[in-house]
């Protein structure tokens, strides 16, 4: 409680000081930032490819029913995701949500039940305090006013990373990784992750789901490489 308190105050008594005297740089570009943007430059976002709609095959025998990603993983949005992932720039996770807004206007139709985010294991939520796919389904759950259920899906083993695997390995490394502790009957769910390459980690959270009772289990990613990135 304590430690939210301190965090509490340097926002909102801090935080506006030093942005007078030091304004938030963009974090492609370094360009100042005006007062109501954090991170990065209309500019600089503008010019984020959208994703080109051309799915890696991998991506198509997948036991998820639709799948929905903003941009095409190239070097601007790998920064971003970086920020985001490792050096606690959450802000960016709203950025995300109001580009799903824009872009996926369905996601207003009343389809989904929950918001479920793609779990840490808990050591790894521990080091680094917490999980991105989760404040990235916090801020869609803002704007959608759909309610986000972390805690249906559990990672109960720790993995590896994937980063170097191929599709065979990243596929055995989440065999079995992710459990749904709770019955999801008639449950339409649209679960949330950060980066998809080919998508073994994204099947084996929708199969967990799906084995717990879940109707339907689309998917949101910020970002996908395309077919000509690979």
């Amino acid at each position: 409680m304590q430690k939210k308190i301190g965090k509490t105050i340097k926002r909102y008594l801090f935080d506006p000081v030093l942005d007078l005297f030091f304004p938030p740089l963009c974090c492609i570009c370094d360009c100042y930032l005006p007062p109501d943007h954090k991170t990065i430059c209309e500019n600089c976002w503008s010019e984020i490819p959208e994703f080109d709609g051309i799915f890696d095959q991998s991506l198509r025998n997948k036991s998820f029913n639709d799948l929905f990603i903003l941009f095409q993983f190239e070097e601007k949005i790998r920064q971003l995701i970086h920020l985001l992932k490792y050096k606690h720039h959450l802000t960016l996770a709203l950025y995300f949500a109001r580009e799903a807004k824009k872009r996926f206007p369905v996601f207003n139709n009343g389809n989904y039940d929950e918001i479920v985010p793609v779990p840490l294991y808990k050591t790894r939520k521990r080091e680094r305090g917490y999980n991105q796919s989760e404040e990235i389904a916090k801020a869609l759950a803002h704007i959608f006013k759909i309610p986000v259920k972390s805690e249906h899906l559990l990672r109960i083993r720790s993995t590896s990373s994937q980063t170097k695997m191929s599709e065979k390995e990243r596929e055995i490394n989440v065999r079995n990784a992710f459990s749904c502790p709770v019955h999801l009957k008639d449950t339409n769910i649209l679960l949330v992750d950060d980066v998809i390459t080919t998508g073994s980690t994204i099947e084996a959270c929708v199969k967990a789901l799906l084995s717990a009772g879940a109707k339907n289990v689309d998917v949101f990613a910020i970002a996908h490489p395309s077919i000509n990135q690979k």
